[in-house]
């Protein structure tokens, strides 16, 4: 839950600081996040959502937002979002290709 505080460009930086320190094929980043869903957004993950706008021009995202945002690194890849029970957090496993 630190990525969400930032908008894309600072996330972008924060991610490539952290490739400078993995090992391809061997490392990788795991995140704790809120990923809306595309359809059926609830109130909870919606509210946290302005409230990130509101407080720090920031987000929360869809999971294709996750994906581009990891993708605008060279070097990393969203290898699996893993569903924590039905909650609007997930587990979001970033891979150093």
């Amino acid at each position: 839950m630190i990525l969400h505080d930032w908008p894309t460009t600072q996330c972008v930086e924060i991610l490539s600081q952290l490739k400078s320190g993995l090992k391809p094929g061997h490392s990788r980043i795991v995140l704790n996040e809120i990923v809306i869903p595309e359809q059926n957004a609830g109130w909870f993950e919606t509210s946290v959502d302005v409230l990130m706008m509101h407080v720090h021009s920031a987000q929360e995202r869809r999971e294709r937002e996750w994906r581009e945002l990891v993708g605008k690194v060279d070097g990393l890849k969203v290898t699996k979002i893993w569903d924590v029970e039905g909650a609007v957090e997930k587990v979001i496993e970033i891979d150093a290709v």
